[in-house]
């Protein structure tokens, strides 16, 4: 069993490639995923469907442009916090943000997200009309 910062990298390696339904296999059934509430889709989502539906969004509303990379990590047996820079193109403006990411795993699968970022303003820019 890989460690839970060792997953949370080959997590976000997945997400890497664009396609959502692939991370389908690495979320808990019922995951409780907490996003900062910056639009009506955002806060807290309940299983995997609403997680891989909220990435799809991210993705169409860049094109395809937005991009995540864990910058640093510090973990327990069973969770991970992860900062995490993230950059995207929206409407031609190039955007960029930081935040953390706290993951709780079970069985190798992901069952609890938490995200707070470290500013707030990116996220409603990145999410806003």
């Amino acid at each position: 069993m890989h460690s839970p910062a060792q997953l949370v990298r080959d997590f976000y390696g997945l997400r890497q490639r664009n396609d959502p339904e692939l991370l389908r296999d690495w979320l808990a059934p019922d995951v409780r995923w907490c996003e900062p509430e910056v639009g009506d889709h955002m806060g807290v989502l309940t299983g995997a469907d609403s997680v891989i539906g909220m990435v799809g969004r991210a993705l169409a509303a860049t094109g395809g442009t937005f991009r995540l990379e864990v910058a640093s990590t510090v973990e327990t047996g069973t969770h991970c916090a992860a900062t995490i820079h993230w950059t995207a193109v929206k409407n031609g403006q190039p955007l960029r943000g930081q935040e953390m990411a706290v993951y709780g795993f079970r069985g190798g699968k992901i069952y609890e997200a938490y995200f707070y970022a470290a500013n707030l303003a990116d996220d409603e820019v990145f999410w806003g009309d």
